[in-house]
């Protein structure tokens, strides 16, 4: 069969960027299957569609103590423990990172590196991010955060003179747009912690600093923020609680480019001496989806759509702390419920 005038003008396109894939035909990228970080606490897989879509930026935002850089390196060290995952870089241009609060998160040390930019300027330090990405070693970059840099031109000025209107949004901007050529090339997925700014706007309570080529080109924007605390019998308290065992965070999908934004909010729960409570956090989702069946204060094993018991090895118990403990006793059992979850997180899913 001859080759059309399009076939040709394709070919020149991959011929002239060096890559075969660059210009192709549509049903040749519907069979690539996406790849996922799995989130250890279920409601955020929900949300997603089954978690952190590598190759790809992530943004997110919030107010200060919301759980933003904690959402990020817990997804950083669930990454390290897939088999062919590369190198976890920190960019920490706040000079926060706490390595005791990162290895509770469930990080390993030994494979993270953290780069604590000083005397560098936004335009270095977002040089040296996209050689990270150049070198194929990187697999999770994060930067925290992106708007506490200064350009080359303020930071030779004092604290008394003027600042330019915008910061470094051109600067956040070209670095994301050339960030997006390289990440599926590369391997690589970007988690950008950002901030929040007071809006002038009375229907919104804040805006993100960043500019709108920031918005665009990241693929996912999440909205964190601090929920309610939790005592030790996980009781629900407010934010002002004195002794509280865990603490909840609340995030809301502000942006989503590969999946229907029609599971937008939830929660889940941090641990403040173990990290993620993912067992928490499974028991309830499972008894809001029927596979763990509640009645009162007596829990079944419920099932999938299927027909499919997730376990037989208890008829039925009484107490939700009862329950939890069973379920971190039965680690076996427990992971069996997870993947339950998890396949009902992918269900509906549709990738675009």
């Amino acid at each position: 069969m001859a080759q059309s005038k399009l076939d040709n003008i394709f070919k020149e396109l991959n011929k002239k960027s060096g890559f075969e894939d660059v210009a192709v035909r549509g049903i040749d990228l519907q069979q690539e299957k996406p790849r996922y970080i799995k989130f250890p606490c279920p409601q955020i897989n929900w949300c997603t569609y089954g978690g952190f879509r590598l190759n790809k930026i992530h943004q997110f935002c919030g107010p200060e103590g919301g759980g933003k850089t904690t959402t990020a390196l817990v997804a950083a060290g669930i990454y390290q423990k897939q088999s062919d995952a590369k190198a976890v870089i920190y960019v920490d241009t706040e000079h926060a990172f706490d390595p005791v609060y990162t290895q509770k998160l469930g990080v390993d040390l030994d494979n993270l590196r953290v780069w604590q930019p000083t005397n560098n300027t936004a335009e270095e330090i977002f040089d040296t991010c996209i050689e990270f990405i150049r070198s194929e070693e990187c697999g999770i970059l994060i930067v925290d955060s992106i708007v506490e840099m200064e350009s080359e031109s303020d930071s030779k000025k004092d604290l008394d003179e003027g600042f330019k209107m915008g910061g470094n949004a051109a600067l956040i901007g070209r670095f994301c747009h050339r960030a997006t050529e390289l990440l599926k090339r590369c391997d690589c997925t970007v988690f950008l912690i950002n901030q929040v700014r007071d809006s002038m706007d009375p229907y919104e309570n804040y805006t993100m600093p960043g500019g709108r080529r920031l918005k665009h080109l990241s693929g996912y924007i999440y909205i964190l923020e601090k929920g309610g605390l939790l005592t030790d019998k996980y009781e629900l308290k407010g934010k002002n609680y004195e002794s509280p065992l865990a603490g909840q965070t609340c995030f809301y999908i502000h942006k989503a480019k590969t999946f229907a934004p029609d599971r937008r909010k939830g929660t889940y729960t941090i641990n403040f001496h173990n990290g993620p409570d993912w067992v928490y956090d499974l028991f309830n989702f499972a008894c809001v989806h029927g596979i763990i069946d509640a009645r009162g204060a007596w829990y079944f094993p419920g099932h999938d759509k299927d027909g499919v018991v997730w376990t037989d090895k208890f008829d039925k118990i009484n107490g939700k702390l009862a329950m939890i403990q069973w379920l971190r006793d039965n680690p076996q059992e427990t992971q069996a419920l997870w993947d339950m979850c998890y396949e009902l997180c992918l269900e509906g899913a549709v990738s675009f």
